[in-house]
């Protein structure tokens, strides 16, 4: 079963077709999505080689009887596995026909419909998977339902991917893409019993046991004092939030004063404390920026300075060749790495005295300019610089971004 796994590491979200729709997702989070999808298949795998005089697994074997699965999803699942009993390692052919039976199974276990009666619990496949995989492994109960929610969103994802690899399959190239799609929205809405329906209504369920909301949250309070905050279910004391707080800004002041500026007091001719740009926020101009009309004109100031003083010129480079700087390679390189290292401590002070952290694609993309394609998200006003981000996971969903404002105040770090 071990090769099963191995070769269910070929995920449906990764196939070709399908590059649009996860443009924007880390890898990480396809890896993640994959691991459920091969996990739910494997899952039934097994449970349909199980012999009826298995005792070790008659548990299964009972749940098996009294949850049987459809015929259809069972000769799907019985023509994957002969297909893997043919597995040839790099054989490209192989390779297409088990993507092909693979994403047939995955589609008749996720696209369809109970319209006529009142489904039991239980009778879903897709339901009874995410039963199993709820279960904490030495079997002593059921994981935290807060666990549960992240599980469900994966599932729904992989019901999305496989309606988009259905869409922009090979076979369907003959058919309206409208009409296509039309026939299938039905497998992602809400209030159906469908997979999906019965998914979105068991995401509801268990945020409503943990938290009387619509969605579960990941930072809540202990106790009525408000000095403690649970974590991911880990508690965290605010007291101790503070001072970490406390030294990252100490930290950064000090790497910024030592380490970037080199124990210089300041700026020659350029006055920080003064420092008060204006900026346009309605302004679509591209390449605008208020960050570059702040510092019109002074792009070369730190560099003039460094060289005007005998300690850092003396760092910096290793003499004059006429009106030519002879630098040092080495050092400068070194410099550089320093004001990384600064970068990094800085954006990890912004986001966590800004705001919940953001993730990598989210920084990735905040544009300090206009462009031609898309606003800046950097802004200034009233001794304050708003960090706009407009990405989120749910880009892919909707195809609109969404806002995430970060305020920071004026010489809260530096």
């Amino acid at each position: 079963m071990c090769q099963v796994v191995r070769i269910l590491g070929i995920p449906l979200i990764n196939r070709d077709s399908s590059d649009v729709f996860d443009s924007l997702q880390e890898i990480s989070s396809q890896d993640a999505y994959a691991n459920i999808l091969g996990r739910l298949v494997c899952f039934y795998l097994r449970l349909i080689a199980l012999g009826e005089a298995d005792e070790e697994n008659d548990d299964l074997i009972q749940w098996r009887t009294k949850y049987p699965l459809s015929e259809s999803i069972q000769a799907k699942l019985t023509e994957l596995q002969e297909e893997l009993n043919l597995y040839i390692a790099g054989d490209e052919e192989w390779e297409f026909q088990f993507n092909r039976i693979f994403h047939q199974v995955v589609y008749t276990v996720f696209c369809w419909t109970e319209a006529r009666s009142l489904l039991e619990e239980g009778f879903c496949a897709v339901q009874r998977f995410l039963m199993a995989v709820c279960l904490r492994g030495d079997g002593s109960g059921f994981i935290n339902a807060r666990d549960i929610t992240p599980m469900i969103a994966k599932l729904m994802y992989c019901i999305r991917a496989c309606i988009f690899a259905e869409l922009m399959s090979p076979e369907n190239d003959g058919v309206a893409l409208e009409d296509d799609l039309s026939r299938h929205q039905i497998y992602v809405k809400d209030l159906i019993q469908s997979p999906f329906g019965l998914l979105y209504e068991t995401q509801h369920l268990a945020s409503t046991i943990v938290g009387l909301s619509n969605a579960l949250p990941t930072i809540s309070w202990i106790g009525k004092n408000f000095t403690s905050l649970a974590i991911h279910g880990k508690r965290v004391d605010l007291a101790g939030l503070q001072r970490f707080c406390r030294s990252l800004c100490q930290d950064i002041q000090r790497r910024f004063k030592r380490e970037v500026k080199m124990g210089l007091p300041g700026l020659k001719d350029f006055n920080w404390n003064t420092f008060n740009p204006k900026d346009d926020l309605s302004s679509t101009t591209p390449k605008y920026s208020f960050v570059n009309r702040g510092f019109d004109g002074q792009r070369r100031t730190l560099l003039d300075q460094f060289l005007a003083n005998k300690a850092t010129d003396k760092y910096f480079t290793r003499g004059r060749n006429g009106n030519q700087v002879l630098w040092n390679a080495q050092n400068c390189k070194a410099w550089l790495k320093k004001c990384k290292e600064f970068m990094e401590t800085l954006s990890v002070a912004i986001h966590s005295l800004a705001g919940q952290p953001d993730r990598s694609t989210e920084t990735a993309t905040l544009r300090t300019e206009n462009t031609a394609d898309e606003l800046r998200g950097v802004y200034w006003d009233n001794d304050t610089i708003l960090l706009l981000g407009q990405y989120s996971k749910t880009r892919n969903i909707t195809s609109k971004d969404r806002m995430i404002p970060r305020y920071i105040e004026n010489g809260f770090i530096c």
